[in-house]
């Protein structure tokens, strides 16, 4: 006895999953309208799903708290993925504190305890975080704070401050 208006935005590949479970539903009293991305010359502003693999879709939070992209734009969440993970490993370099980064991450991506399952996204993200750490944590040679107790395989950021701050000069071109 009740009329019911629906409105929203369906991936295409998943229209007719909808139609199917709406008309199930609703016992074949539903009728479906599909509308054009463009009514009348003017464009409808779509919203944006981002698909990732299920290895990066935790970074879609991160890229979310910036802004997400049109949906006609690229969506940056893989190279946000990488260079994140990346640079977080360059400016906390430690052995230790990223294995036991790493450890945390571990056990709440593979949902050790099922009360954690809801923060396997984290997890994912403190794993990657943790492994880049502690590899860069190598090759600078420190561990929980000390550099003096591996040896460094690349640089020590205590002891070759220009060398870093030359790293991030922007190169000239002529």
């Amino acid at each position: 006895g009740h009329v019911y208006l629906i409105a929203g935005f369906v991936p295409k590949d998943r229209v007719e999953e909808l139609r199917h479970v709406v008309e199930r539903a609703s016992g074949g009293r539903a009728t479906f309208e599909e509308n054009p991305a463009e009514v009348g010359g003017a464009r409808v502003e779509i919203p944006t799903l981002l698909r990732n693999p299920r290895l990066i879709r935790p970074v879609e939070g991160v890229v979310a708290t910036y802004g997400l992209p049109g949906y006609r734009e690229i969506d940056p969440t893989p190279l946000v993925a990488l260079t994140f993970t990346l640079m977080f490993g360059a400016m906390f370099g430690d052995l230790g504190h990223g294995l036991v980064l790493a450890a945390v991450g571990a056990l709440l991506a593979f949902h050790v305890r099922p009360k954690l399952a809801k923060f396997a996204g984290v997890g994912t993200i403190l794993l990657a975080c943790g492994v880049s750490s502690s590899i860069f944590g190598l090759l600078y040679g420190s561990a929980f704070g000390l550099e003096d107790v591996i040896p460094h395989l690349w640089l020590q950021p205590m002891h070759d401050i220009p060398t870093l701050l030359m790293a991030s000069k922007p190169m000239r071109t002529r």
